[in-house]
């Protein structure tokens, strides 16, 4: 269990959200 890795899943998470969210706001 690594901290950095958690920290890095978590904004790789929450940078897909928003890419999503900016692909649902074109359609």
């Amino acid at each position: 269990y690594k901290r950095e890795e958690v920290k890095i899943q978590a904004w790789e998470n929450s940078q897909k959200r928003r890419v999503e969210a900016e692909m649902r706001r074109v359609e």
